[in-house]
């Protein structure tokens, strides 16, 4: 069966939503629209003036077009549209004007989803899901309108722990970015990445921490945990890279739900000076180093007896 010419729209211009989904994608009584027989290519359509009535609460957050899932009652499962959204190729955003109108707001990439705690169309407390897609600069900055994280995690905190994948993938680095940044941050994956194969080959099973904070609009994400730590690690040991692995496990650590507090961990690619090494163990943070194929780990002094990290 041949495949149908991808579709072209044109910016700002107003399109018949039956004709558009009717001819290129597929339902047509939902925000995500995507035809049975070709679930590469999405349309994604947000109502911005009448969202929140029916519990969704979609904008910009300066970075992202943030894109609540599928689903007004109840919480949101991975499945079906929420699913054919997370895989798709082609995602093509729309605003909806009126009862059969959509404006072409522009063309995304998919960059991922978390979870987030709010009120269904009925009131009632659900987990929400938020697609992150990338937009166009423009199309983001004068198209979509900011999103208020209040209203679109007003409910609790959401803690997951998730698969941490084979190979971390870095943030892309913008060309202004310096050779030794772009270096350091190529270092922390590849110690990400060894460390976690160290672990696995012990039989640990290694995660992320993904919290969304209530009020918060993105998720922040720790390196790796395992049942006994949580980690943080740096390319370097420069005191502003230990000051911020501090910041970060400190923050990562309120919401560690376990009933055994996890120990924090710094994964560093060296020793650091003796200063900055007593200030990580002044907050109860292990180091740990990477020597050949085996990881070494200064202790705090007053560590607990009888819990090793691994």
């Amino acid at each position: 069966m041949r495949r149908r010419r991808p579709p072209s729209f044109h910016a700002n211009k107003l399109y018949s939503r039956s004709r558009v989904l009717s001819t290129y994608f597929g339902e047509h009584q939902t925000g995500i629209s995507y035809s049975k027989t070709d679930r590469t290519r999405v349309a994604v359509m947000s109502n911005f003036a009448d969202n929140k009535s029916k519990g969704y609460f979609d904008g910009s957050d300066g970075t992202f077009f943030l894109f609540c899932g599928q689903g007004q009652s109840g919480d949101q499962q991975m499945t079906r549209a929420n699913e054919a959204l997370a895989k798709a190729r082609d995602i093509f955003v729309f605003e909806s004007c009126g009862s059969d109108r959509l404006r072409f707001i522009g063309h995304a990439i998919y960059h991922d989803h978390f979870m987030v705690f709010n009120k269904d169309r009925s009131g009632r407390r659900r987990k929400a899901i938020v697609h992150r897609l990338r937009l166009g600069t423009d199309s983001l900055e004068t198209a979509v309108p900011p999103v208020n994280p209040i209203e679109c995690n007003q409910l609790g905190d959401m803690v997951e722990e998730i698969p941490l994948v084979a190979c971390r993938v870095k943030p892309a680095m913008s060309s202004a970015t310096s050779r030794e940044s772009r270096r350091i941050l190529q270092r922390e994956g590849e110690l990400v990445n060894a460390f976690k194969l160290f672990l696995e080959s012990r039989n640990h099973k290694v995660t992320q921490l993904r919290i969304t904070p209530r009020y918060a609009a993105a998720p922040i994400m720790s390196d790796l945990c395992t049942e006994t730590f949580i980690a943080e690690a740096k390319g370097d040991t420069s005191r502003e890279s230990i000051r911020m692995a501090i910041g970060q496990l400190a923050d990562y650590g309120r919401f560690d739900k376990k009933k055994t507090k996890r120990f924090r961990v710094a994964l560093l690619p060296k020793e650091p000076n003796r200063d900055l090494v007593s200030l990580l163990h002044a907050q109860h943070i292990y180091i740990v180093l990477q020597s050949g194929d085996e990881w070494v780990v200064l202790s705090p002094p007053r560590a607990k007896a009888g819990r090793p990290l691994w």
